[in-house]
This record gives C-alpha cells, structure tokens and sequence, in this order.
C-alpha cells in the first residue's frame, strides 16, 4: 500500500498535479477543515493562483469571515500539510442554500435576475462614499426589487401621478388620493 501511495505521489509530482488536486479538494474536505458552523454559511469556489474564492451567505458574514481569513488559511495549508492557498477573498450575498433552490420553482418566490443584479451593481458603483452605507445600499435596493416583484405578482398597479405601486382596485396610491382631498 505505501509503494502505490509513493508511486502516485511520484506521479503527481511530475505531472505537476498535486497542487491541483490539492485545491479541488479543499470543495471535498471544506466541512471537515472549516467546521459544521462555518461549512453552513460557506461555499469554496475555486482556487486561482493560490487565492481561494469563497461564496458567503452574506456580506456580514464575508466582513466577519475576513477578519479570520489567516487563521482559515492556516488551517486549509495545516490541513494538506503544504502551502496549498495564500489568500481568501470571500464573495458576499451569492451563497444559495438547498431550501431556497427548491422554492425557487414554487409561484410565489421572487429572486433577483441578471437585469436586476446589473441594476443594483451600476447604482453602487456610483456611490463614492464608506463601504458601511455601501452595503446598506446594496441590501436596500436588493429589498426594494423583491418587493416590487411581489406587488406587481399580486395584483398592485402603477400610480398615474406619482408612479409608485397602489394596491388592487385603487387607480391612485393613497398618498395622491390623499393629496386630491385636500
């Protein structure tokens, strides 16, 4: 057993694939070298250039993950026993649980779309301010089309006057009827 272990060991290293291998097999061990928590709220991508590409189940958990992304490091190359990865950049807001998968085929689950995820892009890059309002924005628009996407399913049409959506059977939004009494 061990001559085959050195004899692909051998093979490996002529070839130039153990590094390779290595990394497709950080996707196979991921829960095992991260832990059940953090296997939960992470997917490993891919490994270019010995920087891991992380997707996170949200931009908190990306920032809270960065702060500990030497000691992940170090776990991943203690792990392989060699320097298999030298830097994590992790992706916020892009993990997709199972569960949610599942009801992405049921009615009544909206998501956002490539026109919508482009959208949202382009707005954030325009803002030049601290990265804190930056992902609050993000997550505000991000809000903002799912709802319109739920109200426009329901029934709710445009406003005339201030275009905002207005519930089923109303032509006005109850701001403009308001303003109509007046």
């Amino acid at each position: 057993m061990q001559k085959i272990k050195s004899e692909i060991e051998k093979i490996l290293k002529k070839w130039k694939l153990k590094k390779k291998l290595e990394e497709k097999m950080i996707n196979y061990y991921w829960e095992e070298i991260v832990g059940k928590k953090f296997f939960s709220l992470t997917k490993p991508e891919n490994v270019k250039d010995k920087v891991l590409f992380i997707k996170v189940k949200n931009s908190s958990w990306a920032q809270h993950l960065s702060f500990l992304k030497e000691d992940l490091i170090e776990k991943i190359n203690k792990f392989f026993k060699s320097s298999v990865i030298n830097d994590i950049k992790f992706q916020g807001g892009y993990l997709v649980e199972e569960k949610i998968e599942e009801k992405i085929e049921e009615k009544n689950f909206f998501y956002l779309n490539r026109e919508d995820l482009d959208k949202r892009e382009k707005i954030i890059k325009k803002y030049k301010g601290e990265d804190i309002v930056k992902q609050k924005i993000f997550f505000l628009l991000e809000k903002e089309y799912l709802l319109k996407k739920r109200k426009k399913n329901d029934g709710w049409k445009i406003c005339k006057e201030c275009g905002v959506y207005t519930p089923p059977g109303e032509k006005k939004c109850l701001f403009c009827r308001e303003k109509r009494k007046k």
